[in-house]
């Protein structure tokens, strides 16, 4: 994807985020939707020589690697938590949630990937328990060799390169990177934040969506670096 295409995409979310910051679950169940379009398109033009894409149900080592996301994105799972999973399934989210919190404190991204510590969110069957409304990092992450990601996991400390699809990365990227600017340019928090902090914060704090559309700091304290570059640590 040309850097001309990837300003347009920004562009884009960047005034949807402005417009739709009112609504912020839907704007990120829209991201989630948007970067898994921009992903296919991606990967339908990769060179046939990148090989067929290794990610399938199952496969997940990249759930090993801290997550960053746009408050939407956060807010997004957070509603789909809350109207899909049962409650016992809620209950014991919370408590993985407050071990990933409590283990990862003070870690930074390459302490975090050497510790082991899978993404709450995946489930016993190795899969997504928010799939359809997973941030647009996880989407973005498009890897022709598990071998490779799994190597990265186990060892990271060899940073063993990943062959990813480079322009389904880099639109992610433009999709974060435009709902950072939208919400901000509406004068909210933007972001990025941790998305296993965060999460936990929008499920224990009463009204949290509200709370953040009305200005408040609500996930002020958990903002982390700016949108990741490097993929073999951060999404």
């Amino acid at each position: 994807m040309s850097a001309a295409a990837l300003a347009l995409v920004y562009d884009f979310v960047r005034q949807q985020a402005f417009t739709q910051a009112g609504q912020p679950a839907a704007l990120g169940r829209q991201a989630s939707a948007w970067t898994a379009g921009l992903v296919a398109d991606a990967v339908a033009a990769a060179a046939p020589e990148d090989g067929p894409v290794a990610c399938r149900a199952g496969c997940a080592w990249c759930c090993y690697v801290e997550v960053r996301a746009a408050i939407p994105e956060v807010l997004a799972v957070a509603e789909y938590v809350r109207t899909h999973l049962p409650p016992t399934a809620q209950l014991a989210l919370r408590e993985r949630l407050r071990d990933t919190v409590a283990r990862t404190r003070g870690l930074d991204a390459a302490a975090r990937l050497a510790a082991h510590i899978a993404c709450p969110l995946l489930g016993a069957d190795l899969a997504c328990t928010v799939y359809p409304v997973r941030p647009s990092a996880c989407v973005g992450l498009v890897s022709y060799a598990a071998a490779a990601c799994r190597a990265q996991v186990d060892d990271p400390a060899r940073r063993t390169p990943l062959p990813i699809n480079t322009a389904a990365w880099h639109a992610s990227q433009a999709v974060r990177a435009g709902l950072y600017g939208g919400t901000a340019d509406a004068g909210l928090q933007s972001g990025p934040v941790d998305l296993s902090a965060a999460l936990l914060r929008a499920l224990e704090t009463p009204a949290s969506s509200a709370r953040w559309q009305a200005g408040q700091a609500v996930f002020e304290d958990l903002t982390t670096g700016a949108v990741a570059d490097d993929a073999t640590l951060v999404l």
